[in-house]
Formats: structure tokens, sequence, C-alpha cells
């Protein structure tokens, strides 16, 4: 990753015309000599809506292209992406040619510092200000993002009314001071360029750091006791609100649809939303039931308004799972509206978001206590305070099911029966369907499998433990058990006797021996061919075909050579011993 990080920052760009970008890679290394630009060209990575130092918001766009580098030492292709910042015109403002970039107005973006070597480490970031270049000042983050209040599957804004401002970069970073104590800050980079340190904000073991929730940033940090601090900033970093206590984030999901599933990706989620986490709700804290008091805060940073009498909030039916962020777990479809009563408290129900569930408590029927069940898809039951009567709902709904009752197990119950005998129904409605489906599956393999017969094309066919013993008994007769593994398993299975099965094996064989007797017969016809054809022609040298006759005549010339010399050696060897013993007599 380094690696990547380096080469993509030493890749440089040429950058020609207003109304285009251009980039040319020059002046590479050796080691990205090679590099070659992706056909794909330079495409749009992301739009967002930013402030002006001097003026109103407006677009810009941040734009990638992609090298692909060989590298001679490991002999490895690499991609690597260029970003650069155009305005919605295609204007230049900052140059292709960074690792990353991260616009903070319609002038400037915090972009990655170069690196002059493969592995030069400790990359660093800086501003750029379209038409003044890099500013000298180096940040060490741990992290960095652009903080947006934009949720990720929205459409790219095409004017800067569409969108708010994804103005403020927050990061974060962390240091050692001199002696090696921790030091951390949020730096926020105001439209004009110019930093803003939030001094001892965030620090290790605190997540998040910063959110950005609506206009306004989140904050947390660590005090000297090392209890968890918030705070509420504008995108400034001015505080809009005193430091808070224990803040709490929780998702608003759309209903499930008719059929029970969640709509997909973003859909599913009508609002997130800000609270501040108040004394628990329960008279034993450690039993949680409906948790802490939750009180809204408004996009803007500020208590929202409550009804008359409410003192807060609770969501009443907490589900972990959100499609819009597969992380988030603090999530709900319903919310309650919480009005002090005597030693206790009462509480209005709404299906929605927060800030409708405050509208709509004003005249909402009242409830003095709430029951759950995991059943049917999850449902919730409130106790009324007009009758005193238990009303169950279905899942992430409003409605109503089973017969209301004083007590809570006999509402539950019938709330139950209504719903079994509707998914009885249901059962019954699917069954029917299936066995529709399994019909005509049956037919259509009765009639595939005449045609195979009459074609007789039947072991080009299968069966499988959904044939009938009738089909598998005439499969393994006419095919034998070895056509399909587990044949013969197969059809003891079904119930064929054990002598049809000992009956196809013998016909198996017999079948196999057969054909393989008409196979030798035709090899021998085809040999016997051969050499009547080459018999035709006498003054051949050799005829072909004729196997046996030329290895016995190879042969037998072959054994004649040998003994020829043989006996010719063994004559010059006792002519040369008479010789030898001739001359050793003369020489006395």
């Amino acid at each position: 990753m380094r690696f990547l990080v380096a080469a993509a920052a030493i890749l440089l760009a040429n950058l020609c015309g207003p109304a285009a970008l251009q980039a040319e890679a020059q002046g590479l290394p050796k080691y990205l000599k090679s590099c070659k630009k992706e056909k794909t060209g330079i495409t749009v990575e992301d739009t967002l809506v930013v402030p002006s130092a001097d003026g109103p918001p407006g677009i810009v766009k941040i734009v990638r292209q992609t090298y692909n580098c060989r590298n001679p030492e490991t002999r490895n292709n690499q991609w690597i992406a260029l970003y650069g910042m155009t305005d919605a015109s295609g204007k230049v403002l900052v140059p292709l040619e960074y690792a990353s970039v991260l616009p903070f107005s319609t002038k400037g973006a915090v972009v990655i510092d170069h690196g002059d070597e493969p592995y030069p480490g400790g990359l660093k970031y800086r501003t750029y200000m379209a038409g003044k270049g890099e500013g000298k000042e180096k940040f060490d983050f741990k992290w960095v993002s652009v903080m947006r209040a934009d949720r990720a599957c929205d459409k790219p804004p095409v004017n800067a009314a569409d969108r708010p401002v994804s103005a403020v970069v927050g990061e974060f970073f962390f240091g050692l001071g001199a002696k090696g104590e921790g030091k951390h800050h949020l730096v926020l980079f105001l439209p004009d360029g110019k930093t803003k340190k939030l001094e001892f904000m965030g620090g290790n073991g605190v997540v998040i750091s910063a959110h950005r929730m609506g206009d306004v940033l989140l904050t947390r940090w660590k005090d000297p006791g090392g209890i968890v601090r918030a705070g509420i900033l504008d995108l400034e970093g001015r505080p809009v609100a005193p430091v808070l206590g224990t803040p709490a984030i929780w998702s608003t999901l759309a209903t499930r649809q008719a059929d029970g599933t969640e709509l997909p990706g973003c859909r599913a989620e009508l609002s997130q939303d800000l609270f501040i986490e108040g004394p628990s709700l329960d008279w034993d804290p450690a039993q949680k039931f409906f948790g802490p008091l939750l009180i809204p805060v408004r996009r803007d940073g500020q208590p929202a308004t409550l009804p008359t009498g409410a003192i807060g909030m609770f969501p009443a039916y907490h589900r972990d799972r959100n499609p819009a962020r597969h992380t988030f777990t603090e999530n709900t479809v319903m919310w309650g509206v919480v009005f002090p009563k005597g030693n206790g408290f009462e509480f209005t129900l709404h299906l929605g978001t927060p800030s409708e569930a405050l509208i709509a408590a004003a005249t909402a029927p009242r409830y003095s206590d709430i029951g759950r069940s995991i059943d049917h898809g999850g449902m919730v039951g409130a106790k009324s305070v007009a009758d005193g009567l238990w009303r169950w709902f279905r899942a992430d709904t409003d409605i109503p099911v089973g017969v209301a009752n004083a007590d809570f197990q006999l509402s539950l119950n019938s709330a139950w029966e209504v719903q079994n005998g509707e998914a009885a129904a249901r059962y019954q409605i699917f069954a029917a369907e299936w066995a529709k489906q399994e019909a005509a599956r049956a037919e259509y393999h009765k009639k595939l499998w005449a045609q195979a017969r009459a074609a007789g094309r039947l072991c080009d066919y299968r069966v499988d433990s959904t044939s009938t013993a009738a089909e598998v008994e005439e499969y393994i007769a006419a095919c034998g058990p070895s056509r399909l593994p587990g044949l013969a398993d197969l059809a003891r299975s079904k119930g064929v006797a054990e002598t049809t099965i000992s009956s196809a094996v013998t016909e198996e064989w017999q079948r196999q021996m057969a054909q393989s007797k008409m196979l030798a017969d035709a090899e021998e016809a085809a040999r016997i061919q051969r050499m009547n054809n080459a018999n035709k022609d006498p003054g051949a040298g050799y005829i072909p075909g004729q196997w046996e006759t030329a290895i016995r005549l190879g042969g037998n010339a072959a054994v004649d050579a040998i003994n020829q010399s043989t006996d010719n050696w063994l004559q010059e060897r006792r002519d040369q011993y008479v010789a030898d013993w001739q001359r050793s007599q003369r020489a006395y």
C-alpha cells in the first residue's frame, strides 16, 4: 500500500485547457518508466457541494486518472490512481497528480504530499489553493476524511442548492511530545485555506472523534478523569451547545415492504438523529428495558422543541440491522415520546422519524406500559391509559392485531392466534402452488422419458431420487448399473429386486464383451484389408501389414551375422596363438 501511495505521488501530470483535464506522466523514476494510461481515461470520482471564501457555495468534482505501471524490481504490475479537482465546468483547480484530494472550498483542498522514493514513508498532507499552489505546513494525520451530510446513495448534485455543504474537512492527528506524551487534536480546514486546531479532542480509544450530524459536528474527547465528553460545533469549529453528557446516534428505518422484505440501501433509512442520554427510564438501570431517556438535538445542534409536558423519547423496538449502514446497530422504526405521570411516566407511539413523533405526540393516544415480542417479525404491544387494555401492533406498523385485553398474556395470545392463522393460510397457498408446480414438472418429465425411450436414447437420460421405482428399474435394465454413480444403491432404495440388479449386471457385462468382440473383429478385418491392398504390388520391397514375417526375417539375419562374426573372431584368435607359440620356440 505504501508503494501505491508513494508511486501515485511521484507521477506528475500536465494540465491543459480550462474545459478539460489532461495528465501526462513525466519525470518518472526508472521503476515507473513503463507506466501507461488506462483506456478508461479521466473519470469523475465524486461530486461535492462546498463553501466559498468569498461567495455562495459551489460544486467541485474530484477526478481520477489510472496508470498501469510495471515495477522492474518485482516484475509486478501496479495500478496507480492520480487525483485532482475541477469546478462544475471542468476548470482545473487542483492538478491531477495527488494520491488523495479532499476539498474544503471552491478553491482549495487537502492533498497528500509528494514522495520521491519508492518507499519514502512518513507521507504528509498539505493544503492546495487554486492559483497559489501547495501550502508550506505539513500535517501528520492519523485519519482524514470529508465530513458531509449526504448519504452514500444520493445522486450527485446538479446545483449547489441540492445538497448541504460538505465544507469542513474534519481531521484527527496524533503525535508525541518531547517526553513521549500523547497529543491529539481535531483540525478543521476553513474555506480560505486556514486551519483551526481544536486541542485535545479525540485521542486514542475515543470512537468516533468527529461525526457529521446535519449541519454540525459531534466531537468527543476524554476529560482529565478519563470520562468521554461530547460537544457540538458548527462547520467552522465554533461551539453551538454546552459540553454534553453521553451522546447517542439513532437511525430511523423505513417499514418493511408488504412481502416482509427490507428496502435496500439508503432507501431503508428515513433519518439519522442525535440525542443526549438522560436518566434511565427503568426502575433498575441494570435491567435495561426502556433504556435511558433520550433528549433530541436539532440538526443545527440546538435542543429540539418538545411538546408541552414532554421530557424526551425512547426507541420502541430496537433493530440491529441497518441496510443503509451495515455496521450501525442503533436502529428503530417506532419512537415513544415520554410524559411524566405521578411517580412514573406515560408515552405516545409513532411509526416514523423522531421529528414526526414529536409533532404527533400532542394528540396521540397515551400508553402506560410496553411489551415486545420477536414473533412474526417483531411486535410491539402497549397498555392504553384510556381503557387499561393491551393492544399489539403488527411488525413495523401501527396496525393493531388480535383482540385488546386487560391481561398482557391473553392479548399477546390473541395476536399470535390471528397471525398464526394467517401464516397457516399463506402456507396452504404456498403448498398448493408448490403441488401444482410439482405436477407440471412430473408431467414434463414423463413426456421427456417417453421421447427418450422412443428414440432409443434412454441411456442419455438420467435418473435420481425423484424418479419412480419403475423408471429406475427400466433404466438399470437398459443401461446397466455402472452407467451412473451409485445407480445400484439407488435401485435398492427404490425397492428394485436384487435379482433384477444382478441380471442387469450380467447383461451389461455381456453387452461390453459383445462390443469388445465387435471392435476386435473390425480391427482384424481392417488389418487384412490393409495386407490385401499391399500385396497387389509384388515389386514392393516391404509389404505393410506382414509384421510377423518382417520380424522373423530380421531376427534370423541378425542371428546369422552374430554367428558368423563369432566364428571369425575365434579363428583369428587361434591363428594368433599359433604364431606367438612358433616365435617363442625360435627364440631359443
